[in-house]
């Protein structure tokens, strides 16, 4: 049960991430 929850919890932080990383990304190229 824990791990699941966990795995929930942890799925929409790592989606984040991912998308806050290619949007700096997107911005250190137009600078």
């Amino acid at each position: 049960m824990v791990t699941e929850f966990t795995k929930e919890k942890e799925l929409p932080l790592i989606a984040r991430d991912i998308s806050w990383l290619a949007f700096n990304d997107r911005v250190l190229q137009e600078a």
